[in-house]
Protein backbone atom coordinates (compact mmCIF):
# COMPACT_ATOMS: atom_id res chain seq x y z
CA UNK A 1 0.00 0.00 0.00
CA UNK A 2 1.27 2.80 -0.90
CA UNK A 3 2.25 6.04 1.90
CA UNK A 4 -0.54 8.32 0.68
CA UNK A 5 -3.36 5.79 0.27
CA UNK A 6 -2.25 4.24 3.95
CA UNK A 7 -2.07 7.97 5.37
CA UNK A 8 -5.60 8.20 4.14
CA UNK A 9 -6.94 4.83 5.70
CA UNK A 10 -4.97 5.63 8.70
CA UNK A 11 -7.43 8.98 8.98
CA UNK A 12 -10.42 7.43 8.05
CA UNK A 13 -10.09 4.85 10.46
CA UNK A 14 -8.94 7.07 12.99
CA UNK A 15 -11.84 9.21 12.51
CA UNK A 16 -14.61 6.33 12.20
CA UNK A 17 -12.95 5.01 16.31
CA UNK A 18 -13.61 9.20 17.45
CA UNK A 19 -17.05 9.66 16.43
CA UNK A 20 -18.17 6.31 17.49
CA UNK A 21 -16.93 8.31 21.27
CA UNK A 22 -18.37 11.42 20.45
CA UNK A 23 -21.83 12.89 19.00
CA UNK A 24 -22.25 11.99 15.40
CA UNK A 25 -23.10 14.96 12.52
CA UNK A 26 -25.76 13.37 11.50
CA UNK A 27 -27.29 14.22 14.82
CA UNK A 28 -27.72 17.56 14.42
CA UNK A 29 -27.42 17.48 10.84
CA UNK A 30 -28.97 14.53 9.25
CA UNK A 31 -29.96 16.33 5.81
CA UNK A 32 -26.82 17.44 5.20
CA UNK A 33 -24.96 13.75 6.25
CA UNK A 34 -27.49 12.17 4.10
CA UNK A 35 -26.39 13.97 0.88
CA UNK A 36 -22.87 13.80 1.65
CA UNK A 37 -23.23 10.20 1.78
CA UNK A 38 -24.18 10.12 -1.77
CA UNK A 39 -20.93 11.71 -2.77
CA UNK A 40 -18.11 10.01 -4.17
CA UNK A 41 -15.93 11.39 -0.91
CA UNK A 42 -18.60 10.13 1.32
CA UNK A 43 -18.77 6.43 -0.04
CA UNK A 44 -14.25 6.33 0.04
CA UNK A 45 -14.39 4.05 2.68
CA UNK A 46 -16.93 1.83 4.59
CA UNK A 47 -16.93 -1.76 6.18
CA UNK A 48 -18.59 -4.27 4.42
CA UNK A 49 -22.54 -4.19 5.78
CA UNK A 50 -24.17 -6.77 3.16
CA UNK A 51 -22.53 -7.29 -0.53
CA UNK A 52 -25.86 -5.62 -2.47
CA UNK A 53 -23.98 -2.65 -3.60
CA UNK A 54 -20.82 -4.74 -4.90
CA UNK A 55 -21.98 -6.81 -8.46
CA UNK A 56 -17.72 -6.81 -9.11
CA UNK A 57 -18.18 -9.99 -7.13
CA UNK A 58 -20.35 -12.18 -9.17
CA UNK A 59 -17.76 -15.62 -8.75
CA UNK A 60 -16.39 -14.87 -12.28
CA UNK A 61 -12.44 -16.06 -13.03
CA UNK A 62 -9.94 -13.09 -12.94
CA UNK A 63 -6.72 -14.39 -14.12
CA UNK A 64 -3.84 -11.88 -13.88
CA UNK A 65 -1.44 -13.25 -16.42
CA UNK A 66 1.94 -11.87 -15.25
CA UNK A 67 1.43 -13.23 -12.33
CA UNK A 68 0.22 -16.70 -13.09
CA UNK A 69 -2.40 -15.86 -10.43
CA UNK A 70 -6.07 -16.12 -10.88
CA UNK A 71 -8.80 -14.47 -8.46
CA UNK A 72 -12.06 -14.74 -7.97
CA UNK A 73 -14.55 -12.11 -6.28
CA UNK A 74 -17.82 -13.59 -4.82
CA UNK A 75 -20.52 -13.41 -2.40
CA UNK A 76 -21.80 -15.41 0.20
CA UNK A 77 -24.61 -15.26 2.84
CA UNK A 78 -24.19 -11.40 2.38
CA UNK A 79 -20.83 -11.28 2.82
CA UNK A 80 -17.24 -10.50 0.28
CA UNK A 81 -14.30 -12.81 -0.60
CA UNK A 82 -11.40 -13.21 -2.62
CA UNK A 83 -9.99 -16.05 -2.91
CA UNK A 84 -6.58 -16.45 -4.95
CA UNK A 85 -4.80 -19.88 -6.37
CA UNK A 86 -2.61 -21.03 -8.86
CA UNK A 87 -2.64 -23.77 -11.17
CA UNK A 88 0.05 -26.04 -11.98
CA UNK A 89 0.73 -27.47 -15.38
CA UNK A 90 -1.27 -30.37 -14.66
CA UNK A 91 -4.24 -27.87 -14.32
CA UNK A 92 -4.40 -28.83 -10.41
CA UNK A 93 -4.83 -25.83 -8.00
CA UNK A 94 -1.70 -24.81 -5.52
CA UNK A 95 -1.17 -21.96 -3.49
CA UNK A 96 -5.26 -21.64 -2.75
CA UNK A 97 -6.38 -18.88 -0.42
CA UNK A 98 -9.48 -17.16 0.56
CA UNK A 99 -10.02 -14.05 2.65
CA UNK A 100 -13.42 -11.92 3.72
CA UNK A 101 -13.60 -8.79 2.43
CA UNK A 102 -14.01 -6.67 5.32
CA UNK A 103 -13.36 -2.77 4.21
CA UNK A 104 -14.01 -1.09 0.64
CA UNK A 105 -12.09 2.32 -0.42
CA UNK A 106 -12.61 4.46 -3.00
CA UNK A 107 -16.14 5.41 -4.07
CA UNK A 108 -16.72 3.30 -7.05
CA UNK A 109 -16.81 6.00 -9.39
CA UNK A 110 -13.66 4.99 -10.49
CA UNK A 111 -12.17 2.31 -9.04
CA UNK A 112 -12.17 0.84 -5.59
CA UNK A 113 -9.88 -1.48 -3.10
CA UNK A 114 -10.44 -3.89 -0.38
CA UNK A 115 -9.42 -4.51 2.74
CA UNK A 116 -9.15 -7.65 4.92
CA UNK A 117 -8.38 -7.42 8.54
CA UNK A 118 -6.26 -10.21 9.93
CA UNK A 119 -6.66 -12.11 12.92
CA UNK A 120 -4.15 -9.88 14.65
CA UNK A 121 -6.39 -7.11 13.89
CA UNK A 122 -4.24 -5.87 11.48
CA UNK A 123 -5.77 -4.81 8.06
CA UNK A 124 -3.89 -6.04 4.79
CA UNK A 125 -4.80 -4.48 1.21
CA UNK A 126 -6.09 -7.25 -1.22
CA UNK A 127 -4.61 -8.04 -4.49
CA UNK A 128 -7.37 -6.39 -6.89
CA UNK A 129 -8.53 -3.35 -7.89
CA UNK A 130 -11.91 -2.38 -9.59
CA UNK A 131 -12.23 0.08 -11.94
CA UNK A 132 -15.31 1.36 -13.18
CA UNK A 133 -14.72 2.79 -16.73
CA UNK A 134 -15.75 0.82 -19.83
CA UNK A 135 -18.31 -1.23 -18.06
CA UNK A 136 -15.79 -2.17 -15.51
CA UNK A 137 -12.70 -4.77 -14.81
CA UNK A 138 -10.39 -5.80 -12.34
CA UNK A 139 -6.67 -5.43 -12.37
Amino acid sequence: MSFVRFRAVLLVLCTAAVSRAQPTCTQCHRAIAETYARTGMGRSFQAVRGAANSPEFDGKVVHHEASGQYFVPSKREGKLYLRRYEKRRDGSIVNDLEKQVDYLFGSGNHARSYLSRTAAGKLVEMPLTWYSENGGHWV
